[in-house]
């Protein structure tokens, strides 16, 4: 199991608390990491394994997966996906919401006490399995909707999620989410400033100064506990935002680049290609969001 997160910042937009996306994918490439908002990842098309937290589950298709606020997770293809077949595609909805989603409700109505024991639970990673053909049209519904109607839609999502007698968690109970991602206060304060900071210059002096430590040792600190050092971990939550930015906005590359915190689009073709193992004009041409 791997033991180094990767902090993903959604770029939910500040009208809404949902974002809702179809994706078609060569495989999946995002690397073991967490983030605040709750996600679902329903599997069209494809199969692999789910890691989440301290457990793991196959995946085939029709299977649907809720991941908790803060949980960790990586999804890793089949062998068969990595060899530029085009016969094998992975294929399916995304659908991410905020942690305070509807939170008030949630916690204090008794209509929505199925949800928040739904929610609480997911805190383990929640899988169902393909023939919940109720699920997979409601996500069909959830994601091609806008508004006021796709929160409502979700909120239907979630309870008959809350319904089903068929799933199973995947993580272990003793797992403690945030202990595992955060590690300490120190870390939180670092993490939490870079989400809100990493589109901007920052220097090595003023994170460190952060965290309370000189130079040297918050590098070997911040080595330790996400496996990446401080450039290569803002670097991949740039490029996990162009990714939002490609998917959900009508921007072009050019322009993402420059939001993205990158210098010149060489660059910025150069790293996301890097990463994703995909150029930005591909991966928007094979990932259609539904806006």
């Amino acid at each position: 199991m791997k033991d180094k997160l990767m902090f993903e910042p959604i770029a939910l937009n500040s009208q809404s608390p949902v974002i809702a996306r179809n994706f078609d994918y060569d495989h999946f490439f995002f690397p073991w990491h967490y983030h605040d908002e709750f996600e679902i990842l329903y599997v069209k098309e494809g199969t692999g394994t789910t890691f989440v937290a301290d457990g793991a589950t196959d995946f085939v298709p029709g299977t649907i997966i809720l991941f908790g606020s803060g949980i960790p997770h990586y999804s890793k293809s089949s062998s068969l996906y990595y060899q530029n077949n085009p016969n094998y595609r992975l294929r399916g909805s995304i659908i991410q919401f905020e942690k305070e989603f509807m939170s008030h409700s949630i916690n204090n109505y008794p209509e929505f006490r199925s949800i928040k024991n739904l929610l609480e639970q997911s805190s383990q990673g929640i899988c169902f399995p393909p023939d919940c053909q109720n699920l997979v049209n409601q996500i069909d519904k959830t994601t091609s909707s806008q508004g006021f109607l796709r929160v409502i839609n979700l909120l239907q999502l979630l309870f008959m999620m809350s319904q089903s007698q068929n799933c199973h968690t995947i993580g272990s109970v003793l797992f403690n989410t945030r202990e595992q991602s955060a590690d300490n206060n120190r870390l939180k304060k670092v993490l939490t400033y870079l989400e809100h900071h990493c589109l901007e210059e920052i220097s090595l002096d003023e994170v460190a100064k952060i965290g309370a430590m000189n130079n040297s040792s918050f590098c070997r600190f911040f080595k330790d506990k996400t496996g990446k050092t401080l450039i290569q971990y803002i670097i991949e939550m740039r490029i996990a935002y162009a990714c939002e930015l490609l998917n959900n906005t009508t921007q072009d590359i050019f322009q993402i680049s420059f939001t993205c915190g990158f210098n010149s689009i060489s660059h910025f073709n150069k790293v996301f290609k890097r990463i994703t193992q995909v150029t930005p004009s591909y991966y928007r041409a094979n990932n259609p969001a539904k806006m």
